[in-house]
């Protein structure tokens, strides 16, 4: 999947969007057409497992109480399979 970046606090692909607030300490995901449940997991720039959540709903809000920078993210679907993965800025 190829990801469009229109900031460092916006990154869109054609499966949804992620919308980090940093004043606000959340994470914003929107899912487009995706009908299954997935997996967001979040990861410190080291590698270390800093926050896993269900998506199961279009937009959903997800408390962010870590430090600023760089993130990697990973969405999976129910069997593990790894549908997108990227980076943001926090």
């Amino acid at each position: 999947f190829s990801l469009l970046i229109k900031s460092d606090f916006y990154i869109e692909n054609n499966l949804f969007t992620i919308t980090p607030k940093a004043n606000n300490s959340e994470v914003i995901i929107t899912t487009g057409d995706i009908n299954d449940n997935l997996i967001l997991n979040l990861y410190s720039i080291t590698g270390q497992l800093v926050r896993s959540e269900d998506i199961i709903n279009t937009t959903t809000s997800i408390p962010f109480n870590f430090e600023r920078g760089i993130y990697l993210y990973e969405f999976t679907d129910k069997n593990g399979q790894i549908i997108s993965s990227g980076k943001f800025n926090f």
